[in-house]
């Protein structure tokens, strides 16, 4: 997994309290000296600067170093290692007025970076690559947003001095990658002196060159001191195959397959195959090997098709589907057949041209549950597994990183950067990718769907590019009326203590009208270090219109491993007993406890004895 952890070092008193605004507003790790104090959260380190940056060196996707330009450049020359896998570096002054991009400028990112975090401390991006200070695109950082990689040994120094320099650069974009050729011609309009040729050999005659395909390139060792050459991940391989084949032997078919059609292995987006063969253990141990995600085609969609468009299949009689590389390839690539089903030994291999209008700008967001993996909905854990990119406050990834796959992007963050996350979920979204937006329980319920309409709302959508689809998950008060019986089986309303971002006025005149329509109550955020009255002023009011025996369930941590569930009364409440960890469950006014649980009546008895039954 591609993780995007980002980390803040500091070094003085002032440089920690920078330091500490910029890592709140980007959701970044903090790390400031032992002797400074810092918010919680934040690291304490107690040896040298450099140490810390060096030891956070190979984690990190960037650091943001608040201190001189020279104790940071100390600090990451002996890091140094490929421009393709170094982070993104900046330095900043401690007083916020110069962000400097040291390293990774465009490969890593720290351009963009830096001008996000001018933003923050009100100060100038002091960025010097050559391409951003003419305005031309940066070569190195094409299709970046799209997965598109650099073959390794590209001449991209050589390539960029080229164009700032204004010599002519070739360029080749196959013709069968239509949809890439329109992309990087608009990412190119810029470019002062740029010659389309008509093939890859024809790029030899440049001074500087860049090459845009899918295929193995005959002339590539010949053109790649002066040539920057790019794979975009255009093909999806569909694979069928007997019961029990080993991922060797079926890598073995694939790189033959793409091998013989002179196509590149790095050119492939994903595999698929259809749903009855979901569980093979040798398809998903060769996604995994690839990076790769494996896309499962329902049996529903397959049985759709047309048999009569596809080479003939076994498939056809006895799964009635009209086959499994052929139709899997198309379905998951959205685009046509370049090479027809080839058969192997025990296996079956096909390829399918994507196409980007099919593929990307999908947005999920996804409800994981309460802590308990086994409690996430089939939807959920699907959409999941399919994203290209893993958004999510940092608890929330390490819950669901048993379901993650190493091709998927991840993205870490704090909590209390919500906006930011929402944001940045949108934009990569709607750049091209499938995301995955996480929250505990339901995201619908005090979590991460509300700021992402929000943002959706303020930018106009007007619901596509990119598609939202929102998957519920079980909520804490759902999984704690689980663990209770019956508490919520008459009418019920949620209720955040929260005022952060509601003013306690408005949460009081709501905690009177549920107390006095006799709602069962869950009670979330009921208590914190800063707020630790609100919980205690709610009770007081709830006391004045219900039972003192009124059945409370205190529920920590509900369905994780450290769940604790204690059953009191209202009269025997003590907010003491609650933290922000605890859900609060009131019943109501005829809610019971029953055998370490709770149960609220519907009225079915009394319906019963209205019918004079016994």
């Amino acid at each position: 997994m591609s993780s995007q952890k980002i980390a803040v070092v500091a070094r003085t008193r002032r440089g920690s309290q920078l330091a500490a605004r910029i890592a709140l507003a980007l959701g970044a790790d903090l790390a400031v000296p032992s002797a400074w104090s810092a918010p919680a959260g934040a690291a304490h380190y107690h040896g040298s600067v450099l140490d810390e940056v060096r030891r956070r060196w190979p984690e990190c996707s960037a650091l943001i170093l608040v201190m001189a330009t020279g104790i940071a450049t100390r600090a990451c020359a002996p890091m140094l290692g490929d421009k393709a896998s170094d982070p993104a570096v900046l330095c900043l002054d401690e007083g916020g007025q110069w962000v400097i991009p040291l390293i990774g400028g465009h490969q890593a990112g720290a351009n963009a970076l830096a001008l996000r975090v001018a933003q923050i401390t009100g100060g100038q991006a002091a960025i010097t690559t050559a391409s951003d200070t003419q305005g031309l695109p940066a070569l190195d950082g094409l299709g970046k947003e799209h997965g598109w990689q650099i073959e390794p040994g590209s001449a991209t120094t050589h390539a960029m001095a080229a164009l700032v320099n204004g010599e002519t650069l070739g360029l080749f974009i196959d013709p069968e990658l239509k949809e890439q050729a329109e992309q990087v011609r608009g990412w190119l309009a810029e470019c002062p002196s740029i010659e389309e040729v008509a093939s890859p050999e024809e790029l030899a005659a440049y001074p500087a060159a860049l090459a845009v395909s899918h295929r193995a390139l005959a002339c590539w060792d010949t053109i790649r001191p002066t040539s920057i050459r790019y794979t975009p991940p255009a093909l999806v391989a569909g694979i069928g195959c007997r019961r029990g084949v080993p991922a060797p032997e079926l890598r073995a078919a694939l790189l033959a397959t793409l091998a013989d059609a002179g196509y590149h292995p790095a050119a492939l987006a994903a595999l698929a195959t259809a749903e009855l063969k979901a569980d093979e253990p040798g398809l998903r141990e060769l996604a995994s090997e690839l990076r790769l995600p494996l896309r499962i085609i329902p049996t529903a969609q397959l049985s759709a098709l047309d048999p009569a468009g596809f080479s003939p299949s076994a498939a056809q009689q006895r799964f009635d589907i009209p086959g499994v590389a052929e139709p899997c390839a198309q379905i998951a690539a959205g685009g046509p057949l370049v090479v027809p089903k080839r058969s192997f030994e025990r296996c079956t291999v096909a390829l399918a041209l994507t196409s980007s209008r099919e593929q990307t700008q999908r947005l999920s967001l996804i409800g994981i549950g309460p802590g308990d993996l086994q409690q996430m909905t089939l939807a959920a854990r699907a959409a999941l597994q399919s994203a290209q990119v893993v958004i999510g406050y940092r608890v929330y990834i390490e819950q669901v990183r048993p379901l993650l796959a190493p091709w998927q992007q991840v993205i870490e963050s704090r909590m209390g950067d919500e906006m930011a996350r929402a944001g940045e979920a949108i934009d990569m979204a709607a750049a091209g990718r499938h995301v995955a937006l996480i929250s505990s329980g339901d995201i619908g319920i005090y979590a991460m769907a509300g700021p992402v309409f929000e943002l959706l709302r303020d930018r106009g959508w007007q619901g596509s590019a990119p598609a939202v689809e929102v998957l519920p998950g079980v909520s804490a008060f759902q999984m704690t009326s689980a663990r209770l019986g019956a508490a919520i089986a008459h009418d019920l309303c949620t209720i955040s203590l929260s005022d952060l971002l509601t003013p306690w006025e408005v949460i009081e005149r709501r905690v009177q009208a549920a107390a006095e329509g006799d709602f069962v109550i869950s009670f979330y955020n009921p208590r914190s270090k800063g707020r630790d009255w609100q919980l205690a002023r709610s009770l007081d009011i709830l006391r004045q219109h219900r039972p003192p025996t009124t059945p409370v369930a205190l529920a920590r941590n509900v369905s994780r491993p450290d769940e604790t569930i204690t059953i009191t009364t209202l009269a025997q409440l003590d907010p003491e007993q609650v933290d922000m960890f605890t859900l609060v469950l009131v019943g109501n006014s005829q809610s019971y406890a029953i055998a370490g649980g709770m149960a609220t009546p519907r009225g079915f008895e009394r319906k019963l004895e209205q019918r004079g039954q016994p």
